[in-house]
């Protein structure tokens, strides 16, 4: 699924480059799991044992409320409160019975509407078929796009100061990093240049 932007101004954006002929081959034969296909979308009216997923009713929590900052830029000092129901959804945000249930592995949906506004907003993806997917954070993520992308004794360019967590996964996959020099302003694109003119 992606995330269309405006009618108007997606009809004149192209469409994105599709690079999924540079995924590992068991990628590209990869088939969706057959749990999910009957599974489908999660309801809180059915049970479905197919894929595991536990009646709301073996949920524990009731509600859920905490105190949250506004943005200091915004509201100096100032606070408010969220408060998370059982049933009944607050705004754009589920309900405790949907938070707490499993989801589509991409993130929650109002996250990713949140996700989905902000990109369009900040960045103006140059595309008219865009999406963006949640992850637990960069390392996550980054494991994910080795294990799409890379095989075995591929070789990737990284920061010549970079975050070790991240640098793991590429030793978990047998990846190996390519540090380039960094300036003040984070690689410094005469020694990228020079890195990749010399590739063998």
């Amino acid at each position: 699924m992606s995330f269309t932007t405006s009618t108007a101004l997606a009809s004149k954006l192209p469409q994105a480059k599709d690079l999924s002929h540079l995924f590992v081959p068991t990628f590209r034969i990869h088939q969706k799991s057959p749990f999910k296909a009957v599974m489908g979308t999660p309801t809180l009216d059915m049970i479905n044992m197919a894929g595991g997923v536990p009646h709301p009713s073996t949920f524990p929590l009731e509600q859920v409320q905490a105190t949250v900052r506004a943005p200091s830029h915004a509201a100096p000092g100032r606070t408010g409160t969220l408060s998370l129901e059982r049933t009944q959804a607050n705004g754009s945000t589920e309900s405790l019975n949907e938070l707490l249930q499993y989801n589509d592995g991409r993130g929650m949906a109002s996250y990713c509407r949140f996700l989905r506004q902000f990109t369009e907003q900040a960045h103006a993806p140059p595309y008219a078929d865009w999406d963006v997917v949640a992850s637990c954070g960069n390392t996550d993520s980054i494991a994910k796009a080795v294990s799409l992308f890379c095989q075995q004794g591929d070789h990737i360019i990284v920061e010549q100061y970079s975050f070790p967590g991240a640098l793991s996964n590429l030793v978990f996959a047998k990846v190996k990093p390519v540090p380039v020099a960094m300036d003040i302003e984070g690689v410094d694109p005469v020694a990228l240049d020079s890195l990749c003119s010399s590739w063998t």
